[in-house]
């Protein structure tokens, strides 16, 4: 196990200086209709990160918690700061066969707080949409893949 430790912080090692994101790089405000969608998006049942918030209590608050949901993503993303504990992931280790003893013989997954896979989703659609609207589609617009019409919200 303290081998699989080294192993998973060596991996994960990140030696980068803090550059910011500069201006250029940020878009509009996230609306609440695009968190809506992405959260609806999420499946049920999944584990939950380090804050032990499931995504069904994230549903269940409703227009409320969609709208507090907005602002926090809104200000993450306009103050390109997350806050750390929302950055810190639970890592679980999985054998891969039975006695596993090496690294290779074990696999790792990733918990995050539903709350960063959610600003996360729509950073990841946006760049999506962005990629594709250079490829001559930008008279519509993305839905996870799809195509929907010009009058609706980025990522709905």
């Amino acid at each position: 196990m303290k081998r699989w430790t080294e192993y998973v912080e060596d991996l994960f090692d990140d030696t980068r200086s803090e550059l910011g994101v500069h201006s250029f790089l940020q878009g509009p405000d996230i609306l609440p209709t695009e968190l809506e969608s992405a959260l609806h998006h999420m499946r049920n049942g999944k584990a939950s990160g380090i804050d032990n918030i499931p995504k069904e209590i994230l549903q269940a608050m409703g227009d409320f918690g969609i709208n507090i949901l907005t602002e926090m993503c809104n200000k993450m993303y306009h103050n390109t700061h997350i806050p750390e504990d929302l950055r810190t992931s639970i890592f679980i280790l999985l054998p891969k066969k039975q006695r596993a003893v090496d690294c290779s013989d074990f696999q790792s997954i990733s918990l995050m707080c539903h709350t960063l896979k959610l600003l996360l989703t729509i950073i990841l659609r946006c760049s999506l949409y962005l990629t594709k609207s250079t490829e001559k589609l930008d008279a519509n617009r993305l839905d996870l893949g799809k195509i929907v019409e010009q009058d609706k919200p980025f990522f709905v």
